[in-house]
């Protein structure tokens, strides 16, 4: 655990052009690289691949004249189904009037935590997003890093959790918590959401809950119990179904549809928060005024129209445009979840630790037992170890200090995203079509190797090369 304060020199630092967004940064340069005529793997910028479902691009353009300044909380329709939405998903009751719609997750997450009084301990989960270190440290808020192992998936243990709030019991922590994981890939188990929540309530911890990648969660085939397994059965786990009066869930459409673009987050305050709402409306109100009305008013399409069912965790799509995006999420999953097993097997076949990612598009790889070596060939951090394996392999990766773990562990974030979105999804629509596919939000069966080599070879060749620099490193006396 480390604990930070912001002083002047970090805040100047922060505000520095050297500091911009290092996903950002990453993709700029791969992008320079090509420009060049050189191959590049683009493995470093987490950007969904897939496009914008058809049924949410009509409805941008049936509200494209909308011209009017929208409530600065948002659409009370977008907020009543985006409480419909987290309901019948997770079955965690919130309020509309306590929902808030912003451009973007990023600035409610923002807005959130300027909120906060300033005697509030912010606990970050490492590794981290890269954007929840700097918005909190620019905002004066006193930080403890809380750094998760490899082996227990990257997910805090109730057993941190207790140590890091047994000196000061007392006091009032709100932890930034992501799972689906961005940079790991790795997400909760039931079993884990019970046993957390359970110390969160005694530990009195609130828990700011960024769940954007919830809808591309994965399956793993490892015989365990459902408690204790991920499957299409059991769907995202979200801390809120165990814990909802001490969370305040974040999500957006940048993930569920593909609309990273147009700028679009909403979160959820339980009752007992709701004293939140108003002072960030009020920054709201003095900054970003609104969301821009046609995206705000097509997004209720894709959160309207689920029903509940009764001791089921999964929801029957009820309109049109929820079955579409339901089928356009599942085509979704059944690519990515065999593309995380292929990089998962590879690179811990080739001997660096990895957390089996079960959710979202990333994977991270550490490097650490192969420090000596990296170190011998003059590499002491992971920032030179990621230059070296783009000057190598022609893979672009982004290191793991981005993310606030050490750099001496010679971690890094894998985005499993460089292929056409649009040319895969149109691939599987067809094979469905000529296998008689029915949509089954119970069952969802995997694409095989054989697609993926067709449709996917260029990721499958980075994914290849960054094994071999593993390997090689292996084979080096």
């Amino acid at each position: 655990m480390e604990s930070w304060t912001c002083d002047k020199v970090v805040k100047q630092l922060l505000l520095r052009d050297e500091l911009k967004s290092q996903t950002l940064a990453i993709n700029e340069k791969s992008k320079s690289l090509e420009a060049e005529g050189k191959t590049v793997y683009k493995l470093g910028f987490g950007e969904s691949p897939f496009p914008v479902p058809q049924f949410l691009i009509d409805e941008v353009v049936k509200n494209a004249s909308a011209n009017e300044y929208l409530p600065v909380q948002g659409l009370e329709e977008l907020r009543k189904a985006f409480c419909s939405w987290i309901y019948a998903k997770y079955q965690a009751k919130y309020e509309p009037q306590n929902v808030i719609v912003a451009p973007g997750s990023k600035m409610n997450l923002f807005t959130c935590i300027a909120s906060l009084s300033d005697n509030v301990e912010i606990i970050i989960v490492t590794p981290a997003w890269v954007t929840y270190f700097p918005i909190t440290v620019i905002q004066n808020k006193k930080m403890t890093l809380l750094h998760t192992k490899p082996e227990n998936n990257f997910i805090p243990t109730p057993e941190q959790v207790d140590e890091l709030c047994a000196a000061e019991p007392n006091k009032l922590r709100v932890m930034i918590f992501n799972y689906p994981n961005n940079p790991s890939g790795t997400s909760l188990t039931i079993a884990q959401a019970k046993s957390l929540a359970a110390s969160f309530r005694k530990n009195n911890i609130v828990i700011l809950s960024d769940e954007i990648y919830g809808e591309l969660f994965g399956h793993v085939n490892n015989g365990k119990d459902e408690e204790n397994s991920h499957s299409t059965q059991v769907g995202h786990v979200s801390i809120a179904t165990y814990c909802p009066e001490r969370v305040i869930l974040s999500n957006g459409i940048s993930k569920v549809v593909g609309a990273g673009g147009y700028r679009m987050g909403v979160m959820a305050i339980p009752k007992d928060l709701a004293y939140l709402i108003k002072p960030m409306s009020v920054l709201a109100s003095n900054s970003y005024s609104a969301v821009n009305a046609p995206i705000e008013k097509a997004a209720i399409s894709v959160f309207k129209g689920y029903t509940p069912l009764a001791n089921d965790r999964k929801p029957l799509p009820a309109t049109k445009d929820a079955l579409e995006n339901e089928i356009y999420l599942s085509r979704s999953r059944r690519i990515l979840n065999p593309i995380r097993r292929y990089a998962y097997d590879k690179l811990k076949a080739s001997g660096v630790i990895v957390a089996e990612p079960t959710a979202a598009f990333y994977i991270y790889p550490i490097f650490t037992p192969y420090a000596d070596k990296l170190k011998k060939r003059g590499i002491t951090n992971d920032k030179d170890l990621c230059l070296d394996i783009l000057a190598k392999k022609s893979v672009a990766v982004l290191y793991g200090s981005a993310f606030q773990r050490p750099a001496d562990e010679f971690g890094m974030r894998v985005c499993l995203v460089d292929f056409n979105g649009k040319e895969v999804l149109d691939a599987l629509a067809k094979e469905d079509e000529k296998n008689g596919w029915v949509f089954n939000n119970h069952s969802e069966v995997d694409v095989d190797m054989k697609f993926l080599e067709k449709n996917c070879a260029k990721l499958l060749k980075g994914i290849n090369n960054l094994a071999e620099y593993a390997e090689e490193l292996k084979a080096e006396k």
